[in-house]
């Protein structure tokens, strides 16, 4: 799993790299994160990428804030 360090201005450290943005595809169960792969990026390079097998271990990751906004696909493309 990608090490994670974060701070308060938005960037946030994944193995030593800097990230800037997600980029997601996941599968929901009704409304609610089945499993997925979230990608790291800096600009458009990919810094890490992570598969996730279930809600409680995409809340661990993301933090539940997020996980409900990937759930009301805010963000979507």
């Amino acid at each position: 799993m990608a090490e994670q360090t974060f701070n308060q201005n938005g960037a946030f450290k994944v193995n030593d790299q800097y990230a800037t943005a997600l980029r997601y595809e996941v599968t929901l169960d009704g409304d609610a994160f089945a499993s997925g792969a979230i990608k790291f990026v800096n600009g458009r390079k990919q810094v890490a990428e992570v598969k996730i097998e279930n809600r409680a271990e995409a809340v661990e990751i993301l933090g539940e804030r997020n996980v409900a906004n990937i759930e009301a696909a805010k963000g979507k493309e």
